[in-house]
């Protein structure tokens, strides 16, 4: 009796370890799907990180040369606006030695 209790013991492990087999094989399944669909997205999102980066880089350049030629831009008219202040000046002390020299109160 005993060596039959032995053997049905052993076969109920043995369909029971059958089944966790069969349940780590569909679990190992699952996850190669899941790796292979994360590797999927992992090359879509280095494509995207890639389009980004070229795009914002050209982005900044353009940026950089747009804010340069402002730069020189508000640089000329500064330098404009110096001379004819400049010239204001000039214009303003000959305006008074005119008044000056003809007598006419300021």
């Amino acid at each position: 009796m005993e060596n039959e209790k032995f053997q049905e013991f052993v076969v109920t492990h043995l369909l029971k370890l059958s089944e966790d087999v069969n349940t780590l094989k569909e679990d190992v399944n699952t996850l190669k799907s899941d790796v292979s669909t994360l590797k999927e997205d992992v090359s879509s999102l280095k494509r995207l990180e890639t389009r980004i980066e070229n795009e914002v880089i050209d982005k900044i350049r353009i940026l950089f040369d747009g804010f340069k030629q402002h730069d020189e831009k508000f640089d000329r008219h500064d330098k404009k606006l110096d001379a004819l202040c400049a010239q204001v000046r000039h214009h303003n002390f000959e305006i008074n030695l005119i008044k000056k020299s003809l007598g006419i109160n300021m």
